[in-house]
């Protein structure tokens, strides 16, 4: 078995591999392997692709997304422990101490991160709205640019110890250029309430995906949070999306009893498992 590094070259080796990898996770290794083409790997066995391991590593992260996905027939031999090995080596080598990887709740694919040492960090829930369309209300405001600095501070604090609970990267979210550009580009789909000129809750609704739902610790339990959902869903009907998702921790059981009785209902659960690597480890 070898484990060489990805090049443009061996595309058509890549493809004999992905045409085996479940749809999603086909599409989520084809995006990082086109955007982070450095940071592909691939196995061979006998001169044949049999698995690929990939990460989206960044200089300057901390933390770093990895895909790994090996032919059945050659399971258990090894294989995929090789590949992590080879992202953690670059990954280490970049400054990255946290290495994420995302399955499909109660998968088989657990027996193999739990292996390697992956500790499971928690549970996320795609829930599908099912639903009969609700009332909208006229009481939010649509997002403009001028609210940004103010949207992301609202929004940091809201989130803070979620983003601590489950390790999201920065654990304070910031006003970088690249959420700047998207919140502008998605002004018409987000919707946000003020109480004396200041951002205390807020919501999305961008192409069908509802998210960044808050309120200010203050005013929770008054039926903002249920009124926003409801302005999203109507938004996102009315622009013929179809369907209307969101993504929740799946312990987070204020959100998700909400989103139930909204007419939610659960597609599919997602599990979350890290490793962290420290200068003594075996991957080093």
């Amino acid at each position: 078995m070898k484990i060489i590094k990805y090049d443009s070259f061996f595309c058509r080796d890549i493809s004999n591999v992905l045409n085996a990898v479940p749809f999603q996770q086909r599409s989520e290794i084809s995006l990082t392997l086109n955007t982070f083409p450095e940071n592909g790997f691939i196995a061979y066995s006998l001169g044949s692709p049999v698995g690929i391991g990939c990460s989206d590593v960044t200089p300057g992260k901390k933390r770093t997304n990895i895909y790994i996905f090996v032919l059945t027939a050659y399971r258990r031999k090894g294989i995929g422990t090789e590949l992590f090995s080879s992202i953690v080596k670059q990954g280490k080598s970049k400054g990255i101490q946290h290495f994420f990887c995302e399955i499909n709740s109660k998968s088989e694919s657990s027996f193999f991160v739990e292996k390697i040492g992956m500790n499971k960090k928690y549970s996320s829930d795609r829930m599908i709205f099912q639903g009969t369309v609700p009332q909208s209300t006229e009481m939010f405001e649509k997002y403009n640019d001028s609210m940004f600095y103010d949207f992301i501070r609202a929004e940091g604090e809201a989130f803070l110890p979620i983003r601590r609970r489950t390790g999201a990267e920065p654990l304070i979210l910031q006003p970088t250029p690249n959420v700047r550009s998207f919140l502008a580009k998605a002004r018409d789909d987000y919707f946000v309430l003020r109480k004396n000129g200041k951002i205390e809750a807020g919501a999305g609704c961008f192409k069908g995906e509802i998210s960044d739902v808050f309120v200010s610790a203050g005013l929770q339990g008054q039926g903002i949070g249920r009124k926003l959902v409801e302005k999203c869903i109507v938004h996102s009907k009315n622009k013929g999306y179809d369907p209307v998702f969101l993504n929740v921790v799946s312990d987070n059981i204020h959100a998700v009893t909400l989103y139930r009785s909204l007419g939610f209902v659960v597609e599919k659960t997602s599990d979350f498992y890290v490793k962290t690597i420290d200068d003594n480890s075996i991957y080093s």
